[in-house]
C-alpha cells in the first residue's frame, strides 16, 4: 500500500489502480490480464486502503519499525528525508510531554515507540557519524537489492 504521494512509485501505483478500475468497468485500459496477474501475484492492493486511525503517524511508525529491523536501532539520521523529520518531530513532541505542555504524542503512541526501543533523545555516533550511518544504510540497501547502485535521488 504505497502512499500515493511517494514520488514516481506512488504515481505508478495510482495509475495501475486507475487502469484496473477501467478494466472492471469494461473500458479500454493499458492493464493487460498478464500485468493484472503479475500484480496480484505479489499481493497488490487494487483498491487503496486508507488507514483509519492516525494514518500518517501509523504509516511513519511502520517505516520506523522497518528501519529498526534493518539497521538494529531507531536512531534515524535527522537529514534522511521524511522518516528523519518524523523521528525528530516525535522527539520534540516527547520533550513537550515531559514539560507538561500540549503535545500530539499520546500515551499510546509513546508506548508504541518505547516498545520498539525508540531513542527519545538523539544519540550522536562518535566516530564519523554521518559516514558510518550512511555506510550502514548502503550495506542494508545492498542486502535488500543485491547491488550498491543506489539512485542518486534516493532519501
Amino acid at each position: 500500500n504505497v502512499p500515493q504521494g511517494s514520488g514516481p512509485l506512488g504515481r505508478w501505483v495510482r495509475t495501475q489502480r486507475y487502469q484496473y478500475s477501467l478494466l472492471k468497468e469494461g473500458k479500454a485500459t493499458q492493464l493487460t490480464n498478464d500485468r493484472c496477474q503479475k500484480l496480484a501475484s505479489i499481493g497488490f492492493q487494487f483498491k487503496y486502503i486508507q488507514f483509519k486511525k492516525h494514518p500518517h503517524w501509523d504509516v511513519q511508525f511502520q517505516e520506523l519499525v522497518n528501519f529498526m529491523e534493518i539497521s538494529g536501532h531507531t536512531n534515524v539520521p535527522q537529514g534522511s528525508g521524511p522518516l528523519g523529520r518524523w523521528v525528530r518531530t516525535q522527539r520534540y513532541q516527547y520533550s513537550l510531554l515531559k514539560e507538561g505542555k500540549a503535545t500530539q504524542l499520546t500515551n499510546d503512541r509513546c508506548q508504541k515507540l518505547a516498545s520498539i526501543g525508540f531513542q527519545f533523545k538523539y544519540i550522536q555516533f562518535k566516530k564519523h557519524p554521518h559516514w558510518d550511518v550512511q555506510f550502514q544504510e548502503l550495506v542494508n540497501f545492498m542486502e535488500i537489492s543485491g547491488h550498491t547502485n543506489v539512485p542518486q535521488g534516493s532519501g
